[in-house]
């Protein structure tokens, strides 16, 4: 069967756009996962449809109330026993091949500790798609200032389980995890498309505001000069262009147009999934 893959999901009141990540697990290509889901103390009966689940490869563990997704996050690591770590946040899924193919690049080059791919954002209150986080397919090595997607990355297990999310930051966790794990190590980010982001309906400027404020601190705690330069001057052109302009005109800066089969894959494995969940 190969490796097993370990998907961790947290998730806090994620009805109804869960079953979209649900139902694209459930249409992987490839067999060997587990998912572990973090019912972060939901209310709106997302407990409720994921103990309803009879796929034994999702394994459900129920928060009393609400810690945060550094806290979900770091639960489902500590018991998670795959080979493999991949993300999958409860509005988001994947293209069907997305675990296949990254095992595959796992598997093809051990000397390789992380493959990355695109991710295409997209939202239920617009038709409107970015893509942004293509790679060139080459094996580099990660420096201070490498910057790769968290949720499309797919990571080593026994590596992953030597770091911890930082339960003290209210943003940017996931890429603080994932800067610790990388740095120094070898990668590849791909060039194609395997992760589709609801960004326009859970991303706004203060979230970008304040990830560009965190990434600015940890910065200059590390004495990363020019990181924390880069990351103060976002924060600050960010902080006086941004009141100007809505949330939608901020998230289509921040990617390009998709090409034309970029749009129609993100068409057909949407509506793919709704018709599964209907």
């Amino acid at each position: 069967m190969g490796k097993k893959v370990s998907v961790v999901i947290p998730v806090y009141n994620g009805m109804p756009k869960i079953k979209l990540a649900i139902s694209s697990l459930q249409s992987q290509t490839y067999l060997n996962w587990e998912a572990i889901i973090i019912d972060d103390g939901s209310n709106d009966g997302t407990a409720e449809y994921l103990d309803s689940l009879t796929d034994p490869r999702f394994i459900v563990y129920h928060f009393e109330k609400n810690y945060g997704r550094p806290y979900a996050r770091q639960k489902a690591l500590d018991i998670a026993t795959g080979d493999y770590l991949a993300m999958l946040d409860a509005d988001d899924f994947y293209a069907p091949d997305k675990l296949k193919v990254q095992v595959e690049l796992m598997e093809q080059y051990p000397e390789v500790d992380l493959v990355s791919s695109g991710l295409c954002s997209w939202g239920t209150l617009t038709k409107e798609l970015r893509v942004r986080g293509l790679g060139d397919d080459a094996i580099k090595v990660a420096s201070s200032d490498t910057t790769v997607v968290h949720a499309s990355s797919m990571l080593r297990m026994n590596e992953a389980k030597k770091y911890k999310y930082n339960m003290m930051l209210k943003f940017g966790q996931d890429q603080d995890f994932l800067h610790r794990y990388l740095d120094g190590k070898k990668y590849i980010v791909q060039n194609s498309v395997l992760y589709y982001y609801s960004e326009f309906d859970s991303v706004n400027r203060r979230k970008i505001i304040n990830t560009h404020l965190v990434c600015c601190k940890k910065a200059v705690k590390q004495y990363e000069i020019k990181t924390s330069l880069v990351e103060f001057i976002k924060y600050v052109v960010c902080s006086l262009i941004y009141p100007f302009m809505s949330d939608e005109q901020i998230l289509l800066r921040r990617g390009q147009v998709p090409t034309d089969k970029q749009a129609s894959d993100f068409h057909d494995i949407y509506n793919k999934l709704i018709r599964n969940i209907e």
